[in-house]
């Protein structure tokens, strides 16, 4: 960078010069030197990321609130806000460590083409950086409610699935005492000797169920 060009070269192409190129052929700045356009290309690009942060803001509002509601989790969705917010991070910690470098340095001894605002452009990107951090944060906790919900959630299944296996298993006992294949099985010779069998099936459930209820297993 000279005090009357900046040249700069990326990958990929910034969004915010073809912002700051907008900026000032529509006349909202006016430019005396080219850290001036320096500037102006690092406030387009803070203020990109603003944007993303507050779109990245409303979406988590929206993830907590269907938290709160207890409708379905949007797990994949929260994944991709905190990875997001980990980006953002990593792009602001690299300008923020670029401007504290300049603001220490000081730039009197520079033209006044060369001279840059560093310290209002770091304060700029360490508010912002403040806010992804809390975002991050903010994902980090609603990431430990939705596992808390989850295995609340599986709890209640095995729950479920433990009382209606106890309930089952001496029915199936009793069904599988009266049927193995040996001599001298009672009531194999009785008329109602299925009714019977049936009843203790049924007796048996019963009989664990109130047992369980007694000792607190669960209530009605």
């Amino acid at each position: 960078m000279t005090d009357r060009y900046l040249v700069s070269g990326r990958h990929r192409h910034l969004s915010a010069v073809e912002a700051a190129r907008i900026a000032i052929e529509s006349g909202t700045h006016r430019l005396s030197h080219a850290a001036s356009l320096l500037e102006l290309i690092v406030e387009q690009v803070a203020d990109g990321i603003d944007q993303v942060a507050d779109s990245m803001a409303d979406e988590l509002d929206s993830i907590e609130n269907q938290i709160a509601e207890g409708s379905g989790l949007e797990r994949s969705k929260l994944a991709r806000l905190r990875r997001g917010t980990v980006r953002l991070h990593r792009q602001l910690s690299g300008l923020r460590a670029a401007f504290h470098r300049l603001e220490r340095r000081g730039s009197d001894d520079l033209k006044p083409g060369l001279q840059l605002a560093a310290s209002r452009l770091a304060q700029r990107l360490d508010d912002l950086d403040h806010s992804v951090l809390e975002l991050r944060e903010r994902g980090s906790r609603l990431q430990e409610e939705m596992s808390i919900m989850m295995a609340e959630e599986t709890n209640r299944h095995l729950y479920v699935l433990t009382t209606l296996t106890t309930l089952l298993l001496p029915a199936t006992l009793v069904t599988g005492v009266f049927g193995m294949n040996t001599k001298a099985l009672p009531l194999t010779e009785t008329d109602s000797g299925f009714l019977i069998s049936m009843g203790l099936v049924l007796g048996a459930s019963v009989a664990v169920y109130l047992l369980m209820r007694r000792i607190g297993v669960f209530r009605l």
